[in-house]
């Protein structure tokens, strides 16, 4: 996919049918080297780590946003009208932007461990403290099972308390492990619990996901891009035009 998304931020200064691409070199070349430096920023600045494709996601996706952009600000500094119908692709290639972020941050920065603690036990996960508080047993109204609560804190300061369990469903017969999630500063905290092994320990699955929900923001971006190009009055007035070509050609043949 990182070949089509550099395609996209190129084919966005592409007139259709016509090119005119050497017309937009500078913006071209102007938006890459700033997207090059906040991908180098957000990897390495804000999570210090990453694979080697890595910094290639970031770059891209914040070139498409850049490059998205280039065009309604130059009609904007120029006094010129934003048509609807650019307004809103401007739109929705920032969500795509962002959803490119989102996936790359996901894909490179997920933190996942397997531990096993003891009540009262802590582990620690990236910036997260999670503290093993015990289980007890649950009851539901189709179930029983055992829950655990694990204390989350970040920096000294507590985050949530997360109460992942494992359920046993009577008439199914089935045993399921219901996850705890909780999110916060752009993080999806993870925790599930494992099995019992032995005097009061636990093994506990925990996971940090960054920018998780941004992948969700990113389809409601697009979707709200769609929906301001497609309100643009020149698509309607197309529209009602080809509707009335018909009835007057049957007027002029009569």
């Amino acid at each position: 996919m990182l070949p089509l998304t550099a395609l996209l931020s190129v084919g966005i200064h592409s007139s259709w049918k016509r090119g005119r691409l050497r017309d937009s070199q500078r913006t071209l070349l102007i938006t890459l080297v700033a997207a090059a430096v906040i991908a180098c920023a957000l990897v390495y600045g804000i999570y210090a780590h990453g694979h080697v494709l890595t910094p290639v996601g970031a770059l891209l996706g914040v070139w498409i946003i850049l490059s998205s952009l280039a065009e309604p600000l130059s009609r904007w500094r120029r006094g010129l009208r934003v048509p609807r119908g650019m307004l809103g692709m401007t739109i929705a290639h920032s969500g795509l932007g962002v959803l490119v972020i989102a996936l790359t941050a996901v894909q490179s920065f997920t933190l996942e461990h397997d531990v096993a603690l003891a009540p009262g036990a802590t582990t620690t996960v990236g910036s997260y403290a999670f503290r093993f508080d015990g289980v007890q047993a649950i009851e539901g109204p189709n179930y029983d099972g055992v829950g655990a609560t694990v204390t989350v804190s970040r920096g000294g300061a507590p985050v949530a308390v997360l109460k992942p369990q494992k359920r046993q469903y009577w008439v199914q017969h089935q045993a399921t492990t219901e996850t705890a999630i909780r999110m916060d500063h752009g993080n999806n905290i993870l925790v599930a619990l494992g099995e019992d092994l032995g005097a009061g320990r636990w093994s506990l699955r925990v996971q940090i996901r960054p920018l998780v929900s941004f992948i969700w923001l990113a389809a409601l971006i697009m979707a709200i891009g769609g929906a301001v190009a497609a309100s643009d009055r020149r698509y309607r007035n197309s529209k009602v035009a080809e509707a009335a070509a018909p009835g007057a050609a049957e007027g002029s043949a009569a």
